[in-house]
């Protein structure tokens, strides 16, 4: 009776993934000065190797064959999705500039002023008009009170919360539940202290599109989920460049969570090593 051909379950790879990106560095040694930001958990990694080719025919009695087949070049690539909404990760699946930590306002104390005798503002009560840090309109008022904020107009000199307007604190905006008259001007007077790092609504400001692509030296390490801290395969020193790819949901069963999605790009001119545990596999 002739035997079986033996398998080993141990070779069955349930994993998960880390990644490192050093931005900016050309050299491992200068990786090294500049050290890895780690993405946090990946919970999908994809390689992806491609070989791109140059195909001869030859006439043979009047059949032509295809008679060899010449490699041009190759690549290495790696479809990861990470599932840790942090700034820096965001920045990447965006195509963002790096993240202003300077973004957030110090005290405000200034009138926005809304002027219906403009042709372009409209007298509306589905209409919200947004508070904005300064003339420039580049610092949303995240998180307003009702106290720092008053009301006035030409017209209606007191406009009273609740009952003439309402303000959307979270998103820093206003809403008239009664129609202004048409040559109304209203004055938004806004008065708040500063923002800090530690406040809930300190944000950081990142330009989409601004950076497509990062490059630099990375390091990817699959874990063994069976065998918690046992590495798999570490892909290591290589020189990449990292494009934004998407942002989608993965399904958890009762809940999705959001994720993002990057591609590594491995530089053939400097691809790294690669290690793979050999006991068991």
């Amino acid at each position: 009776m002739a035997n079986s051909p033996g398998h080993s379950t141990d070779s069955l790879v349930f994993g998960n993934a880390e990644f490192q990106f050093s931005e900016g560095a050309t050299t491992k040694a200068e990786a090294i000065t500049r050290g890895y930001l780690d993405v946090g958990n990946v919970v999908s990694w994809t390689p992806d190797v491609t070989v791109n080719t140059f195909e001869h025919f030859g006439g043979y009695r009047g059949v032509i064959k295809k008679d060899k087949t010449i490699p041009i070049s190759s690549s290495l690539s790696y479809a990861l999705v990470l599932d840790e909404f942090r700034v820096a990760n965001v920045a990447m699946a965006l195509g963002g500039t790096d993240p202003d930590s300077d973004y957030q306002p110090g005290s405000v104390s200034r009138t926005q002023t809304i002027d219906f005798n403009n042709a372009n503002t409209p007298r509306s009560t589905t209409v919200y008009f947004e508070l904005e840090d300064d003339s420039s309109d580049k610092y949303p008022l995240y998180n307003l009170q009702p106290s720092e904020v008053t009301v006035t107009g030409t017209v209606k000199p007191t406009y009273t919360l609740g009952t003439d307007y309402e303000l959307d604190e979270k998103l820093g905006r206003i809403r008239f539940l009664i129609l202004p008259a048409s040559n109304e001007v209203v004055d938004v007077a806004i008065s708040r202290t500063a923002i800090t790092s530690s406040d809930d609504y300190f944000f950081n400001a990142i330009t989409p599109l601004g950076t497509t692509h990062r490059t630099g030296f990375g390091s990817l390490t699959i874990f063994d989920s069976d065998a918690a801290n046992n590495i798999i395969l570490h892909h290591r020193d290589f020189k990449c460049e990292i494009f934004a790819a998407d942002i989608s949901e993965l399904s958890t069963g009762n809940q999705d969570v959001t994720t993002l999605g990057i591609n590594v790009s491995v530089d053939a001119s400097t691809p790294g090593i690669a290690y793979i545990r050999g006991k068991n596999l």
